[in-house]
């Protein structure tokens, strides 16, 4: 996976407090800042989350795969009590900004998708994204990508980077209106003079 440059890396300093700097490093070099949100662009997991590999210290066989937003947030806050995730503030998995995320319940996060329209199931798809979670994810991570390594440098325009791959996955796009509102009608027709 290529580095992200330099110029669009959060902060080296000061390092989280709870982050090894190995750690911090590598996700340093992994992370584009954009105005709204930091974009982990390693990995991504079916799901459409990032996967961030975190190697064990001092002989351990601890070595794991964990979700940069939870490492992110461990780094910043220190360990998540058992039972809680790390949810988005700003709704993207692959933000990583330690503004975006906050801890809660399972059912706090259901209750995030439900309020956002983004619960779906076979029958409907609410307001998540078209392509499914990882595909979304994917597009994402290589707009971004795409978009540091040919220059973009700028937080703003990484950020309007991101709000049109997020646009291009509305389900609601494109789609003609069935009703447009006029206002109000203030002429009775004869028809209805007769049914009032």
């Amino acid at each position: 996976m290529p580095k992200v440059p330099e110029a669009v890396r959060p902060p080296a300093a000061p390092r989280p407090p709870w982050a090894d700097v190995g750690h911090w490093r590598r996700m340093r070099e992994m992370v584009a800042v954009t105005s709204a949100c930091w974009i982990f662009t390693g990995a991504v997991s079916d799901d459409g989350y990032g996967r961030f590999w975190v190697p064990s210290r001092g002989g351990s066989n601890r070595d794991g795969v964990v979700r940069p937003s939870r490492w992110m947030w461990q780094a910043h806050h220190g360990p998540i009590p058992g039972g809680l995730v790390v949810r988005h503030r700003c709704d993207r998995s692959l933000c990583v900004r330690p503004a975006c995320l906050l801890l809660g319940e399972p059912a706090d996060n259901v209750r995030d998708a439900l309020s956002r329209d983004r619960l779906t199931n076979m029958k409907r798809t609410g307001k998540a994204d078209r392509r499914g979670a990882r595909a979304a994810a994917l597009a994402l991570r290589s707009a971004v990508l795409e978009a540091v390594h040919s220059g973009t440098s700028s937080a703003d325009a990484l950020a309007d980077v991101v709000t049109r791959v997020q646009a291009a996955g509305d389900p609601y796009a494109n789609q003609p209106e069935l009703f447009t509102n006029t206002g109000p009608t203030t002429s009775v027709t004869p028809v209805q003079e007769r049914l009032f």
